[in-house]
């Protein structure tokens, strides 16, 4: 599915993957990056909304685990009204509103 678009890396027990854009999201999601520190050294990070609307993309269970699990975490700061456009634009509404609900 990812074919092309997609590298993973393993590093110290860590799984990185980086992603070339595919549409309109992914190209948005390189637009509101944002660099986090980790170890030491800084690194480019998706917002946590856009990391919910690329696991409800991509549709597997563990994604949905792993959105629900950033959901979780980032509560009440999350855009919701982001959340909510671009997972109509992107045809994952039905998603959302799901974990949404939970």
């Amino acid at each position: 599915m990812l074919r092309g678009f997609q590298l993973r890396f393993q590093f110290q027990g860590t799984t990185v993957d980086v992603l070339r854009p595919r549409d309109e999201h992914d190209q948005q999601v390189f637009r509101r990056k944002r660099k986090r520190r980790m170890d030491g050294r800084y690194y480019w990070v998706v917002c946590p909304e856009d990391f919910i609307l690329q696991k409800l993309k991509v549709g597997r269970p563990r994604d949905f685990e792993d959105a629900l699990s950033v959901l979780e975490r980032s509560g009440k700061t999350l855009d919701k009204r982001y959340l909510q456009r671009w997972a109509g634009r992107i045809g994952v509404s039905g998603e959302l509103n799901y974990i949404l609900s939970l």
